[in-house]
């Protein structure tokens, strides 16, 4: 296990900076061994129910004081029963997890919805970010770090088994935050409007 302040959503591509030696002992073991590990989200310092089992795709860079750059992909999602740090004789942690069954049944039409919203969004925000138009290839994991959720709303995301729930979480998200950015907008407006002659019908 590798808890960190963070959630990684399966197809999600991770780049982590390894420095403690424990961490540099689980990605010596995990290459060597060709095994998935453990990204357990943790807040306020606690290790959450949830987290993601991630796979260890290269070793980027060894520094001379052995610490390491590597690139990982997000899996599964697993529900974390207990956890045991140290583990046996190793440096780090290791947990007893539930692999959780989520399913990827979409709605093609919600995602059209969702498709408008998130292009939305960063039309007001000024976010210079592509947004697929792809309904059939939309996923709600690949905009789930841009569209503002808390960390613990990503972690919400992350426990819900089923696609066409998750496409519902994130489509109230935005239903709920885009009448507030839009509020601020105007608001910008009417701050930049002041001083400036008006003409007044």
């Amino acid at each position: 296990m590798f808890p960190l302040q963070l959630v990684v959503f399966p197809g999600e591509q991770l780049n982590l900076h390894i420095f403690e030696p424990r961490y540099k002992q689980l990605i010596k073991d995990s290459k060597e061994e060709k095994t998935l590990f453990g990204i357990p989200t943790k807040i306020k310092g606690k290790e959450m129910q949830y987290g993601t089992l991630v796979e260890l795709q290269e070793i980027s860079k060894i520094y001379p004081d052995g610490k390491m750059d590597v690139r990982c992909i997000g899996k599964e999602v697993f529900k974390l029963n207990s956890i045991q740090d140290p583990y046996s004789t190793k440096l780090y942690g290791a947990g007893d997890i539930t692999l959780l069954d989520a399913d990827d049944d979409i709605d093609y039409v919600l995602n059209e919805e969702l498709i408008v919203l998130v292009s939305e969004l960063y039309q007001f925000m000024k976010i210079n970010k592509p947004v697929s138009e792809d309904a059939a290839n939309f996923r709600v994991y690949n905009v789930a770090h841009k569209i503002g959720l808390t960390l613990n709303q990503e972690l919400a995301l992350l426990s819900i088994q089923s696609g066409r729930e998750r496409q519902q979480f994130v489509k109230d998200h935005l239903s709920s935050l885009l009448p507030v950015v839009k509020k601020m907008e105007n608001m910008r407006r009417k701050i930049q409007m002041n001083g400036h002659f008006k003409n007044i019908n």
